[in-house]
């Protein structure tokens, strides 16, 4: 049979420019006929439309369903096929650490509306992160940049942390050391095959007590924010084994215009 190109269209279920872009891709090779100048399509160039359109279901580009359609043996087929599915695997593993990543999140925020516990223990997974401010200032480190961007590029796996000095901790004054990076869990630095090197410090896992803290412009971080914590500790009985470590979890704006900023504070204790 010969199609026109709206009767090859039409029987396809598709536009014309459509068929016109499949025929630039190397698809299809309609024929002229000399007589009138029209361009006619066959059964074949039928077959090789819904053959690329299959390939293309399974994700393939365009450029491969071609070459897939027009110029591939069962060999280069079957390698294409195991390839993408390795492909769609990678994607699968991805997309379920991104949903328990949203899961995560829902979490914490129906703690912060609902007010949770005040204070909770749990285990810390190991942590690697990488020091970008002093106090809030930040560190201007070019030998950095490269890692920043790298990791910047894994939100929203990586998370912006925070680490005070266990001293701080029993600072009178308000203002205390701390600074603020970008980490990952040891998880998903491994899962992005990710190499530790001398920019970054690894927190191994540790047991610890956590407390949810606010910040805003009127209240900025400070020690008075900690003070339920020591006293916490203190009633508890449980010393203090290294620095805390903080993650910043959201920030809402409140209907007065002020922004406020959440912040999980996690504090390395012996649970035993």
């Amino acid at each position: 049979m010969r199609y026109t190109i709206g009767e090859f269209a039409q029987l396809l279920g598709v536009t014309t420019d459509t068929i016109r872009y499949y025929e630039r891709q190397g698809i299809i090779t309609p024929q002229k006929d000399i007589h009138n100048n029209y361009r006619y399509f066959n059964d074949l160039d039928c077959r090789n439309v819904l053959m690329s359109r299959w390939f293309r279901s399974f994700d393939f580009t365009l450029k491969q369903a071609s070459q897939l359609t027009t110029n591939a043996s069962l060999d280069d087929i079957q390698a294409s096929i195991e390839n993408q599915s390795d492909h769609v695997q990678k994607v699968i593993d991805r997309n379920k650490r991104l949903l328990r990543r949203l899961e995560e999140v829902s979490r914490d925020i129906h703690d912060l509306k609902e007010g949770s516990t005040l204070f909770t223990r749990s285990q810390s997974p190991g942590i690697y992160r990488i020091v970008q401010t002093s106090q809030n200032t930040l560190i201007h480190q070019d030998h950095i940049q490269k890692t920043v961007s790298q990791w910047m590029e894994l939100l929203p796996f990586s998370f912006y942390s925070l680490k005070i000095p266990s001293e701080e901790l029993n600072r009178p004054e308000p203002s205390m050391n701390h600074n603020w990076g970008l980490a990952l869990t040891e998880s998903d630095f491994e899962y992005f095959g990710l190499q530790l090197t001398n920019d970054m410090e690894y927190i191994p896992p540790f047991s610890c007590v956590n407390m949810l803290i606010e910040t805003n412009n009127e209240v900025p971080l400070n020690s008075h924010l900690l003070v339920p914590l020591k006293e916490y500790l203190k009633n508890q009985d449980l010393s203090l084994k290294g620095d805390l470590i903080g993650k910043m979890l959201m920030s809402d704006r409140r209907p007065s215009g002020q922004y406020h900023t959440h912040i999980k504070i996690s504090v390395p204790v012996d649970l035993r």
